[in-house]
């Protein structure tokens, strides 16, 4: 059961029930249950203001967040608050006004996962993680849902509202980008345009109209309390592994790829794996300039064997590295471990679903593993791969004489034994 709202002057003016009694719906009211509320009253006519999520009360002024009132708030007043204006909420249907309340809902599930104020733009920064925000939840709760009207006519910035009207252009869906992909396709839009864009069509600013919320530059993890980080972090965790039911895991996974900025794994990887070898034993042939030879090259044939640790904190860069993998030809077998290896795939094998948990991870099984793979290779380079937190026992053992990359998100990995190439690449934090 969920608390009685009904004498609270925020709350109790606000579809709750709604999301407490709908299954799909509940993961909104536990996020609801970690925020405070608080009443916006506008100042004028033209203030089209909503909503907004800040840390302390965000101080709003003509639609407009004060950033010098902002910077009073104290440590004492960083509670993480959803401020809506009751007057103008009310004016929407139930379902449009459950659509803003979880899109609130959305920015305190990212609140401590990127700084929105480290990009040029902050506002094209807002822009393209409300589109993205907004596409996902109509995705994901179309039925229970409604994208806002003002007018009689359809507002909220989507993805596909973005395509439509020009201002990124892009095959993918909202699912399959991220908001520092839409964020790119913007800015470049703008700068072969200008941002008075041209021919009629609406500029960014122009949308700001059809923007849900306004933005508050206090929301960063830098300045939210450590209790309501870890909160939000065991929520979104548990939510991914499906304990608020498949259709808020759907939705968390999805919302978490919208601030996921992937690490290049192919830059680095390409120049290592595929190289040519020259070889000066005998000259070619056919090209001969005076008494010198140009020597012949040829590609070296080559196998790689990877390893993921699955013990949770390299979940967010997992699809990715996998997928860079897979599209290898010369990819061998990859092995999942936590404290053990608990799965091992081979190349032609159905490719199984990953599970990521707690615990710890302990990586010698697997360069055990490797090492007895070197010594039977007759000659094939090797090439081995890993991902992990760093977060292990010391390595007594290891390949010693083949190409070993380890990409950390937290601890070098070190093998004493290795006689080179061996080394750590960071995966560094956003």
């Amino acid at each position: 059961m969920f608390a009685d709202f009904s004498n609270d002057p925020v709350r109790g003016k606000l579809p709750l029930e709604h999301f407490a009694n709908n299954p799909a719906l509940q993961f909104f009211m536990e996020v609801f249950l970690i925020v405070g509320f608080d009443n916006y009253h506008k100042d004028n006519d033209k203030d089209n203001f909503l909503a907004c999520v800040g840390v302390g009360r965000p101080p709003v002024k003509d639609g407009e967040l004060d950033k010098k009132e902002l910077n009073k708030v104290s440590e004492a007043e960083r509670t993480l608050m959803i401020t809506v204006a009751l007057d103008r909420l009310a004016k929407f249907p139930v379902k449009q006004q459950m659509f803003i309340l979880a899109h609130e809902a959305g920015h305190v599930l990212l609140s401590h996962l990127v700084k929105c104020d480290k990009y040029d733009s902050p506002f094209r920064w807002n822009i393209a993680v409300d589109s993205e925000i907004n596409s996902i939840l109509l995705s994901s709760y179309g039925g229970a849902l409604e994208q806002f009207e003002i007018d009689g006519r359809k507002a909220g910035i989507t993805v596909e509202s973005l395509k439509n009207e020009g201002h990124i252009e892009t095959d993918k869906s909202a699912d399959d980008l991220n908001a520092e992909e839409v964020y790119d396709m913007l800015k470049d839009k703008e700068d072969k345009e200008g941002k008075g864009g041209g021919g009629g069509k609406r500029t960014l600013a122009d949308l700001d109209g059809d923007r849900v919320d306004k933005h508050d530059p206090s929301l960063n993890p830098d300045r939210l309390p450590e209790d309501v980080k870890r909160t939000i972090e065991d929520m979104l965790k548990r939510a991914e592994n499906n304990a608020y039911g498949s259709q808020a895991g759907d939705f968390v996974r999805k919302l978490r790829k919208i601030v996921k900025k992937n690490f290049d794994f192919k830059s680095v990887l390409d120049p290592i794996f595929t190289y040519t070898k020259y070889d000066y034993n005998r000259g070619s042939r056919r090209i001969r300039i005076k008494d010198a030879f140009v020597p012949r090259t040829r590609e070296i044939d080559f196998k790689v064997y990877a390893m993921l640790d699955t013990s949770g904190s390299c979940e967010g860069q997992a699809e990715n590295f996998l997928g860079y993998l897979l599209d290898l030809p010369q990819i061998e077998e990859i092995c999942f471990c936590d404290t053990r290896i608990t799965k091992v795939w081979k190349k032609g094998e159905p490719f199984p679903t990953a599970s990521f948990g707690g615990g710890g991870t302990d990586l010698n099984e697997v360069f055990e593993r490797w090492e007895k793979l070197e010594a039977g290779s007759r000659g094939t380079k090797m090439n081995f791969v890993a991902l992990t937190d760093g977060e292990i026992p010391e390595l007594t053992h290891g390949p010693r004489e083949s190409t070993t990359i380890v990409f950390t998100s937290h601890n070098d990995v070190q093998f004493a034994g290795s006689r080179r190439p061996y080394m750590n690449v960071e995966i560094p934090e956003k």
